[in-house]
């Protein structure tokens, strides 16, 4: 299983949020320097979430993004604000391996299939979830559109990777939704990547049990409730 720490960029710095709240902010650092610790520990892979970005509607942290990549041979994926192939192709330049995309995975039925079509699997779709009912922009808006049609429907487009947040678990030390992640891997044959809540190493080994693809992790790596290189080593083994 793929151990993705996440680095999320607001402001130029290195935050967390609880459930998507922008008023629920707590401020680590720089992220250049996180992305470089978690590197140091044995990270092979970063997941980076531009949060202006996801509320502008446009990529806006891309210097900080560039120089992450260029410092940091490893894998490395990003979200927030793609929502045309145009952004999609700015990230791309600056060394970003795979790209997320969650409210115009929702609202662009052909730019989906468009970026499903020319980037296979790097392309990742992002499902954020309050219950069974997406959210968008940056968890800012509400719909009613239902998370399992929702995967067919991804499904038929050829996209291969999603990550699921359960906002609700988000930044908090809940553990992930373990239920509705089975009710996923059943439903589709989708990578399944986890975020929210992953709070312990026996989250990280739970995930690991149920045939998740990634786990990502946010709050617990700052806050050493999780060793990151230990988790790395839970999800190699096997």
């Amino acid at each position: 299983m793929e151990i993705w720490p996440a680095v999320d960029i607001r402001g130029g710095n290195a935050v967390r949020l609880e459930q998507g709240d922008y008023a629920r902010e707590t401020v680590f650092g720089t992220p250049m320097d996180f992305a470089a610790k978690w590197v140091r520990k044995g990270a092979r892979n970063l997941h980076l979430v531009d949060l202006d970005g996801a509320k502008q509607g446009y990529p806006v942290n891309t210097d900080i993004v560039g120089k992450i990549c260029s410092s940091n041979p490893v894998n490395i994926q990003i979200g927030g604000g793609l929502r045309s192939e145009l952004a999609v192709q700015e990230v791309l330049d600056i060394g970003v391996q795979r790209f997320i995309i969650g409210t115009s995975a929702i609202y662009d039925e052909k730019l989906l299939q468009d970026l499903s079509d020319r980037y296979g699997d790097r392309l990742i779709v992002s499902i954020d979830a309050r219950g069974e009912l997406l959210a968008t922009s940056g968890w800012i808006e509400e719909t009613n559109i239902h998370l399992f049609p929702f995967l067919k429907h991804l499904e038929e487009n050829g996209v291969s990777n999603i990550i699921y947040t359960d906002i609700e678990r988000d930044g908090r030390p809940t553990g992930p939704n373990i239920d509705m992640c089975e009710r996923i891997l059943s439903n589709t044959e989708i990578n399944l990547n986890v975020a929210g809540g992953i709070s312990s190493i026996n989250d990280v080994l739970r995930l690991k049990e149920i045939g998740a693809h990634g786990a990502i992790i946010g709050r617990a790596i700052y806050t050493s409730d999780i060793d990151l290189t230990e988790a790395i080593r839970i999800g190699d083994e096997g």
